[in-house]
């Protein structure tokens, strides 16, 4: 009996030991530490206020990171501020221009507002500033028409809406044209314009436009419902 058991120990001690060398040895988890490899800056020289932009260049250097990615410098522009943190010159804004349609960049003139801005500092009388122009064409359009056999399509027409932003270069007026079935050769759905969104009733607002192509499956796609914005009164 006791020579069983030694030959049952000898089994399983051999059997781990066989278990162990085809496993390999351990592998050591690697440990990462926190910040390693991200750029850290420090606050270098800034350069004098730019009266016509009124802002200023500030130069960042590199205090802790990898030489090889991190970049030695960095160049970051903020406002110009006085000792108190405010901005040392107050500008009244002007009206945005029409879009250039050359350069696709609108321009705005700011007059500077004495009795606001700091008596001490240089402030120009005036600044431009440019940005690019960032509004679209935008048109009122009528009700979409019948569908014309002839074409299978249907068209509506759009004169423009002339706003202060609107580009120089929009045309006065447009028509759209559409196809009167999909790929799958079912109707499309065409509405007419969204109604005024009505009066916040249980904390939401509900818009709705008429289906006038398309059928039921359509009226999904004709009808709205947002929560109110703070602030806004609803009706119980």
């Amino acid at each position: 009996m006791k020579r069983f058991l030694l030959s049952l120990i000898v089994c399983l001690i051999l059997f781990t030991a066989l278990s162990d060398a085809r496993k390999g040895p351990k592998k050591k988890k690697v440990k990462f530490q926190k910040g390693v490899g991200k750029c850290k800056y420090e606050v270098g020289e800034a350069m004098d206020c730019d009266q016509s932009t009124g802002s200023r260049n500030v130069i960042m250097r590199l205090k802790r990171g990898d030489p090889d990615t991190c970049p030695q410098e960095k160049t970051l522009t903020k406002k110009c501020k006085d000792k108190t943190g405010k901005k040392a010159c107050k500008y009244d804004k002007g009206q945005w221009g029409l879009c250039d349609t050359l350069t696709d960049t609108r321009v705005r003139l700011d007059m500077l507002m004495e009795s606001r801005s700091d008596p001490d500092a240089e402030c120009a009388p005036e600044r431009v500033i440019v940005k690019k122009c960032r509004f679209a064409c935008k048109y009122d359009y009528e009700d979409w028409s019948d569908c014309n056999v002839g074409t299978n399509s249907r068209s509506r027409f759009g004169s423009l809406n002339r706003k202060k932003n609107t580009p120089a270069d929009c045309k006065g007026s447009e028509t759209q044209t559409r196809s009167c079935v999909n790929k799958q050769g079912k109707e499309k759905c065409f509405f007419g314009p969204w109604e005024r969104s009505r009066q916040c009733v249980n904390g939401e607002r509900t818009k709705q436009r008429e289906v006038l192509a398309g059928g039921k499956r359509c009226e999904k796609r004709a009808k709205v419902t947002r929560k109110c914005k703070d602030g806004k009164k609803s009706q119980q």
